[in-house]
């Protein structure tokens, strides 16, 4: 089969792109961002995975000798292998399970629950003092705001791994202070600045030209 737009060489470069694009991904400051990307990048795999399993179903059934065909070019080869789909990856499967065949999916359910932002009305940028710390009771969660330079952020209103209340901390700078064990918080972005690889959760803050602020939680769509 002869490549129609890309030849073998562009074709691991673009892999090594995407791969490279994916880590790029990862490492973005932004925890909304980056949590969407990393959903985004989930599904988009679910959906492509779906179509070419029963694909290539219908191939093993039907066309046999087409299948083993496709496997000899290396652009079909190597996508069917990133989905487990190509003849090598399936004994392998079938050698650590013992078996083959799909688990039906109402057995399993989706990889990650879809998630959708419930936007919750918590009052207006006028009635909080600077660098106050406020806690609010929005769409079920506990959240903390905080006015700095008339930009307001919201965070988790609890320390890390307890249900602690950060309500009665200081804020000094852009540091969150844990009332509880003197640990520090970016109040930007939730980071810990004593655990570099932990962070509180954060909420977008939409903000109305009247000064009315809505907060975004995330929550499981029903």
């Amino acid at each position: 089969m002869n490549p129609v737009y890309y030849n073998d060489e562009e074709y691991q470069e673009i892999l090594a792109y995407l791969n490279q694009l994916t880590t790029d991904a990862e490492m973005l400051p932004y925890p909304n961002a980056k949590e969407l990307t990393a959903a985004l990048l989930k599904y988009f795999d679910l959906v492509h995975r779906e179509a070419l399993a029963r694909m290539m179903g219908l191939i093993d059934q039907q066309y046999p000798n087409l299948k083993r065909e496709l496997e000899s070019d290396f652009t079909v080869k190597t996508l069917l292998s990133l989905y487990d789909l190509g003849t090598a990856e399936k004994e392998q499967i079938a050698k650590k399970k013992g078996q083959m065949g799909f688990v039906p999916v109402e057995q399993v359910g989706l990889l990650t629950p879809i998630m959708e932002t419930v936007w919750a009305d918590a009052g207006n940028v006028a009635a909080l003092k600077n660098r106050q710390l406020y806690p609010k009771e929005l769409a079920g969660e506990n959240v903390l705001l905080c006015k700095i330079d008339q930009k307001i952020y919201a965070l988790r209103n609890a320390c890390l791994d307890s249900v602690l209340p950060m309500q009665f901390g200081t804020v000094d700078g852009y540091h969150l202070v844990c009332p509880w064990h003197d640990c520090r918080y970016d109040i930007r972005n939730g980071h810990s600045l004593d655990k570099p690889n932990e962070k509180l959760a954060t909420y977008r803050v939409a903000m109305e030209r009247t000064g009315d602020f809505k907060v975004g939680i995330l929550k499981e769509k029903v």
